[in-house]
């Protein structure tokens, strides 16, 4: 029996301390398997257009390139596990140094859907974002996690923390 079924949330101090590790990214194998899916479907598309002379496959490989590549590179999955933040980017977890990370913010609710997304200081594989999609039981621990790193967003209006 695991310790999360044996201590009540009620119990806890800090509700979201007691369920560490947590994970991030709602429907992150289903979303690489369609874009791995997309990404098969480019070289065929190329090769039926040059097959049959067809400028209409080769457009139409550009636009699912075009909405491939943001999707690939920016969306990933983050691991929470006390004093560690990893993020999964293609096939393998990655640590995020502390100062690694210059703002993170959860979205506001759209089509019931919520995300995490971190913006880092230097590209990790290719990208600076970090989306994941929230299931909704983990909105408030991402709001923790923002909160308890102090990733908030900063305006150039205030002044920086020292």
């Amino acid at each position: 029996m695991s310790l999360q079924k044996t201590v009540p949330e009620a119990s806890c101090p800090a509700a979201f301390a007691c369920r560490l590790p947590l994970r991030f990214g709602a429907g992150f194998r289903l979303r690489r398997l369609a874009v791995l899916a997309g990404w098969l479907l480019v070289p065929s598309l190329l090769v039926a257009g040059a097959q049959a002379h067809s400028p209409l496959h080769f457009l139409t490989a550009a636009i699912l390139v075009a909405a491939l590549w943001p999707v690939t590179t920016r969306s990933g999955e983050v691991l929470w596990d006390g004093p560690r933040v990893l993020v999964r980017r293609y096939f393998r977890f990655v640590l995020l140094s502390p100062d690694q990370v210059e703002a993170a913010v959860v979205t506001p609710p759209s089509f019931r859907r919520q995300s995490l997304v971190l913006k880092l200081r230097r590209p990790l594989h290719l990208s600076r974002y970090v989306y994941c999609r929230l299931a909704p039981g983990t909105v408030c621990d991402a709001w923790a996690l923002v909160h308890d790193r102090d990733w908030e967003p900063r305006g150039s209006h205030e002044p920086s923390r020292v």
